[in-house]
């Protein structure tokens, strides 16, 4: 058996407040409606789902969802022209991009969940 990534589900209480934050962000529209939407961005599809359908639908305990402790990470080429396109955008206050000892240079900010987005660019050396 081959397992492949598919995508990323984020699970909120507003679906449509959270589609709204990510196409503004990444310049995509969402298909979908209030229950769930999804997206693609750049080949990752990117799942918005309501907590009280996923509940009934999935029966799952989801008490813990959205804790804060998981980040999603996006590469970019330029981490400083993506900060500044998105400080222009007005949506969050991302953290100012910072040179990490690994060669990545990334920012951070929240989405209107809490969850935890990094933007990253790596140095290009030869």
């Amino acid at each position: 058996m081959s397992v492949k990534f598919a995508d990323i589900c984020l699970i909120t209480n507003d679906v449509i407040k959270l589609v709204r934050f990510y196409e503004t962000l990444f310049d995509v529209k969402a298909e979908g409606d209030k229950i769930h939407s999804s997206m693609n961005l750049n080949g990752l599809s990117l799942a918005i789902y309501n907590k009280s359908a996923a509940i009934n639908d999935m029966e799952f305990d989801l008490i813990s969802a959205g804790t804060g402790l998981s980040t999603i990470g996006f590469n970019c080429d330029e981490a400083e022209i993506e900060y500044e396109r998105i400080v222009a955008l007005g949506i969050c206050e991302p953290t100012k991009p910072q040179l990490w000892p690994w060669g990545a240079k990334s920012f951070r900010f929240k989405d209107p969940d809490g969850h935890i987005i990094i933007i990253r660019s790596f140095s290009k050396e030869e």
